[in-house]
């Protein structure tokens, strides 16, 4: 019937092999393995197929079942690139997308920078905030991914106003060792707002290194504070007392100025030490609780106290935190502010909810949790519990009033799984199956008060099709947080079974691989670390279960990984600054930098910015790290995949971190006065270092106040950054605080400050 629907249908594949693979900068990594042995399939004929259809490499897999496709062919882009990988012996086959998301490794502690690519650009400025008619400094290095300069790149930066026009574009060819300056003059009538500066070695390609800048009409703020709590984790029914240290940027003490602020309780995301578990009931509806805090002043010294009476909530069970934010008004008026966010202890225990799986289930699997009960200091605690399993199903409800419709939801709760259970102070597992639908998982305590959490989670059309991907969490970890090249590293992991294990070393490539017969608990692996390593790599271990026909139990695979970081050595400049501890306005500013462990040979090449902090403060700006961004850790800089997520069914899976947005506008604290005094920001442009030494001068003008010096060091090997401050006042600072604005026919007063200095 040719009107007749096309029944369903789905295509499945009847192989014994099992597929790892890892695409990285280095190309296309293969591990065939049988799943019925977990043993390495050797002579596996591997090809890699195109989005169009077109056989991009074919190789062959070695003894140890393993099999390269070098990066020539995985770089290919539109019909090019790479889409499937078919592995076939004799009349085996199996194949596996490359077209869909890599594993998310974020839950095992894989976080940084971006991994490094072949041009990596470090890109910094002076400041993060500029007036209308400034001009905006920017250095950038050029290196690849080993931390090599490269030398005669020309660059371009491209300056974009806040609608998304370009205003400026300027092309550097670099001052040496892969080191490049650029100075972008800002019209005084600039549109104000957020820009955009980004740097690239083709301008029709993407971003090489971005940031964004402030053009604003701003003042810079005249006093600093810092914020303490008497206790590390107050309970609700305590009364901590919230300390304020305020002084004037020039050094003095903040004395008689105005303190205020509010408080807010709110559910916290995680608790420490217990990641990926879930406290309280997850349809609570508790959200943030405000209160104030009450209004003080600082004393003689800058200091004020302020006792903090928490407001009244109804949270059993829930771990709350408490977030502060604080104003200290300087004389004129204007608010400074700063927040601070610290844990509260829980009125009495806690009933803590692990997810053994990563989102969602398909339909008819397992669902496992693991259950611990914690005492108000996060402790395990004996507790007897009950839990249940309950199908969620909502309805909803239309009706009519005077003519209008509406709809309400009809929730009801149907058991499918109870037990008890008695928690110690080791995690104690509970599961039940599942079918489609929405479920939750209740545990409550049955000793003293009542204590109850929850957690909601779907199972069947809920679940995207790729929920069992992400491999099991194996237990991973390193004798060393930093290595040197030429130490051996020793790796501990523990499966939970008997199998085969294949360790491997990677960054943006891998670096090394062995396999090794892995015990059920505790296995340890002997690794020499060589200067591949780099500046840090990832050592990754995928523990391979295979098929127990005895049992019944399919083919696993658990992955876990520890970060391994190397030290730079001699690729680390040391930099510092020779400069008094305090000088006065309207003079010269002397400023000696010496700079040790140039590789002989070499030249090396620095930039100094002398800002007022009170510029940096507005914007929260962090003193330029290029030693960082190159040696510190990144992120995996390969992707991983594999076909025994469509082969199981994920129950082992761990819960991974919750992850979260940060605070982009609290970082931004700005007023928009117009400008009314000269800043203090000044920029030496390129240096070279002779004999070890860098040596600028900076005019400074009518200023009193704290300047940040901030340097930045480079060499065609060597990295280095340095700042420190320098008090910059006279023996009585007067300051006088004006109106922004007046009317015709207003009256202004002006307040006049006189301190002691």
């Amino acid at each position: 019937d040719q009107d007749a629907s096309p029944p369903a249908s789905q295509w499945f594949v009847i192989s014994d092999i099992g597929l790892t693979t890892m695409m990285g900068a280095d190309g296309l990594h293969v591990f065939a393995r049988s799943l019925t042995t977990a043993g390495p399939l050797a002579g596996a004929r591997v090809e890699l197929l195109s989005r169009a259809n077109g056989t991009l490499a074919s190789v062959t897999t070695d003894d140890t079942g393993y099999a390269h496709v070098a990066a020539g062919a995985t770089t290919g882009t539109g019909g090019a690139a790479p889409a499937v990988l078919t592995v076939a012996q004799g009349e085996d086959f199996a194949f596996l997308s490359l077209t869909g998301p890599a594993f998310d490794l974020s839950d095992r502690g894989v976080e940084g920078n971006p991994a490094a690519a072949p041009i990596d650009v470090f890109l910094t400025t002076d400041r993060g905030a500029y007036r209308a008619g400034e001009v905006i400094h920017a250095t950038a290095l050029a290196r690849d991914d080993t931390a090599q300069a490269i030398d005669g790149l020309p660059i371009t930066a491209i300056l974009t106003r806040p609608d998304g026009v370009e205003y400026a574009r300027h092309l550097s060819t670099g001052v040496g060792a892969g080191g490049h300056v650029f100075e972008m003059p800002i019209a005084g009538s600039a549109p104000r707002g957020t820009w955009r500066l980004d740097l690239h070695a083709d301008p029709d390609a993407p971003a090489l290194a971005s940031t964004t800048l402030l053009v604003e009409d701003f003042l810079p703020e005249r006093i600093d504070f810092d914020l303490a709590l008497s206790s590390d984790r107050p309970s609700l029914n305590s009364a901590p007392t919230l300390s304020v240290d305020a002084r004037y940027l020039f050094g003095a003490p903040g004395a008689d100025l105005a303190v205020e602020g509010d408080l807010r309780l709110r559910p916290a995301a995680t608790v420490e030490g217990w990641p990926g578990y879930r406290f309280g009931p997850h349809e609570s509806g508790f959200g943030p609780t405000w209160g104030a805090l009450e209004p003080t002043r600082t004393d003689a010294a800058g200091q004020a106290a302020i006792a903090v009476d928490f407001p009244e909530v109804e949270a059993q069970g829930v771990p709350l935190e408490a977030a502060f934010t604080i104003r200290v008004k300087e004389g004129s008026g204007r608010p400074v502010e700063r927040d601070l966010t610290v844990p509260v202890a829980p009125a009495g225990p806690m009933i803590g909810i692990k997810p053994g799986f990563d989102g969602e289930l398909p339909e008819g699997a397992e669902a496992d949790f693991q259950l611990i009960a914690l005492a108000p200091d996060l402790t395990p605690v004996p507790m007897e519990v009950s839990w249940e399993l309950n199908r969620v199903t909502t309805r909803y409800q239309w009706y009519s009033t005077y003519g209008s419709w509406s709809w309400e939801p009809t929730v009801t709760r149907e058991r499918v799984a109870s037990g008890s259970a008695t928690l110690g102070t080791e995690p104690v597992g509970v599961s039940a199956p599942t079918d489609w639908g929405r479920y939750e998982l209740v545990a409550t305590g049955q000793d003293g008060g009542f204590v109850s959490s929850s957690v909601g989670f779907s199972a069947g059309w809920y679940a995207p099709a790729d929920t069992a991907t992400t491999p099991d969490v194996l237990e991973v970890s390193l004798d060393a947080e930093r290595y040197a090249p030429g130490d051996t590293a020793t790796l501990r992991f523990v499966p939970r079974t008997a199998g085969k294990a294949l360790v491997t070393v990677v960054s943006n490539r891998l670096i090394d691989r062995i396999e090794v017969d892995a015990v059920a608990g505790e296995n340890t692996v002997t690794l020499p670390v060589t200067d591949d390593w780099g500046a840090g790599a990832y050592v990754a271990v995928t523990a391979l279960q295979p098929l127990d026909g005895a049992t019944g139990h399919d083919p696993t695979r658990a992955l876990g990984l520890a970060h391994a970081a190397v030290d730079p050595g001699p690729h680390a400049l040391a930099a510092a600054f020779e400069v008094a501890d305090e000088v006065r306005p309207r003079g010269p500013l002397e400023v000696v930098l010496n700079v040790d462990g140039i590789a002989e040979g070499e030249t090396a090449y620095a930039t100094i910015a002398a800002v007022d902090v009170g510029i940096l403060n507005l914007t929260s700006f962090a003193s330029p790290d290029p030693t960082d961004h190159y040696f510190g850790q990144r992120r995996l800089g390969v992707s991983l995949r594999d076909l025994y997520g469509r082969l199981i069914d994920g129950r082992s899976g761990a819960m991974g971190t919750i992850r979260s947005g940060g605070d982009a506008m609290a970082a931004m604290r700005m007023q928009a006065p117009p400008p009314t005094e000269e800043l203090m920001a000044q920029f030496s442009g390129p240096l070279t270092v002779t004999n070890g030494q860098v040596r600028a001068t900076f005019d400074l003008p009518e200023f009193n106040g704290t300047v940040r010096l901030m340097a930045v060091v480079w060499s065609d090997t060597g990295l280095g950054n340095t700042a420190t401050d320098v008090l910059v006042r006279d023996p009585v600072v007067v300051t006088a605080s004006l109106p922004r604005f007046l009317a015709p026919g207003d009256e202004g007063r002006l307040l006049l400050e006189v301190t002691h200095a």
